[in-house]
């Protein structure tokens, strides 16, 4: 117990060395060059209200209202309900998922918060489903991703596509992990609240989680800025989508105008587009912690769980756009998801089930009264 708690303080005098080392760069970067910061802060300002703020506070709203006006119970009672089986998550997990698809960053962390708060959801299942509930969302990814990066809103759907595949295959090859956890997933039988409450609440929370968003995307967008800066000074030689590349792992929309200024081949540019969405950027990884921290919800999965999605987006997002290009496109890519839900098929119903039947009749037989 001594040597664990010895490592946790080492692990916080670390962290606490980065963050008075960032502060202080930022701080004295902002003292030298104060006319370069405030022209910084103000691009950044107008790209999220540009550009973040338009596709994410409109999906915000909507998915807060539906989790309040208790979307699970009401999927439990519809024919998509065989779908939650197959993915092996609870009806507040796929709804999770429903709903982290389509609204963006980090908006899969506030609904899996709030389904964790109604006790629609379980503790562990949440976590293993938070990487995979909080993805960008469509409207950034073909309004902007796809228009600016490609000059193609088409191009945007199958990097949109291929962000969806990537989470559903991440979340098929985990199943193992929250398979304890559906037997156990039940609603609160509360007093449902009403209309207005949840209308009301619905946005003032929501427009509270953007001003929240707004100050994540300003903030590394600026030291994001300041380490270009330097590394440009110290690695002149470095080539353009290297800075685009390290932008993005920072904070994925000024990572993605700077791809777009790169002259960079477009297999290149697809696979490097892919890679970056289905991370998110350490700017989403802090605002989804500071959820999840406020809801005791565990981040030890998370970052693995991305680096998985990250690889899968990597691979599908070219191959969306190669099959999208051709004859029947939508046709194979509708045979790429199908591909998806046979291996969930046969990985978590029938190899599921196989060994579910063997552990039984092995703990029968080692059971098994013998008489003479």
């Amino acid at each position: 117990m001594r040597e664990v708690a010895k490592i946790q303080q080492k692990h916080t005098q670390k962290s606490l060395f980065g963050l008075l080392f960032v502060s202080a760069l930022m701080m004295l970067y902002s003292v030298i060059y104060p006319a370069e910061t405030g022209e910084m802060i103000r691009k950044s300002a107008i790209l999220f209200a540009e550009k973040v703020f338009p596709s994410l506070f409109a999906f915000s709203v909507c998915a807060k209202m539906l989790v309040k006006s208790g979307i699970c119970k009401k999927l439990e009672k519809t024919p998509i309900r065989h779908l939650f089986s197959l993915f092996s998550v609870s009806f507040g997990g796929f709804s999770a998922l429903l709903l982290g698809f389509l609204s963006g960053f980090p908006v899969g962390a506030h609904i899996l918060s709030d389904l964790l708060e109604k006790g629609e959801i379980q503790r562990k299942e949440a976590e293993n489903l938070l990487p995979f509930c909080n993805n960008a969302g469509a409207s950034f990814v073909i309004g902007t991703v796809g228009v600016t990066v490609f000059d193609s809103a088409r191009v945007g759907r199958y990097l949109f596509f291929a962000q969806i595949a990537a989470a559903l295959l991440a979340v098929s090859l985990t199943a193992g992990r929250r398979k304890e956890t559906l037997s156990s997933s039940k609603f609160d039988e509360k007093t449902p609240a009403s209309v207005s409450a949840v209308f009301t609440s619905a946005i003032s929370e929501s427009a509270l989680a953007m001003i929240s968003v707004c100050g994540y995307v300003v903030f590394f967008s600026v030291l994001t800025s300041i380490f270009l800066q330097i590394f440009r000074t110290f690695l002149p030689f470095s080539d353009v989508v290297f800075f685009a590349f390290l932008g993005g792992i920072f904070e994925l929309s000024g990572g993605v105008f700077l791809l777009s200024e790169a002259t960079f081949p477009t297999l290149g540019k697809l696979v490097l587009c892919g890679a970056l969405l289905g991370f998110g950027g350490i700017s989403v990884f802090l605002q989804v912690a500071d959820r999840a921290e406020k809801a005791k919800l565990p981040l030890s999965f998370y970052l693995k769980g991305k680096c998985m999605t990250m690889m899968f987006s990597a691979g599908f997002a070219p191959l969306f756009c190669f099959l999208g290009e051709k004859s029947f496109g939508l046709f194979w890519i509708c045979m790429i998801f199908t591909g998806i839900f046979t291996i969930n098929l046969i990985k978590n119903k029938i190899i599921f089930q196989k060994s579910v039947e063997k552990r039984k009749g092995m703990l029968y037989n080692r059971n098994e009264i013998h008489c003479p």
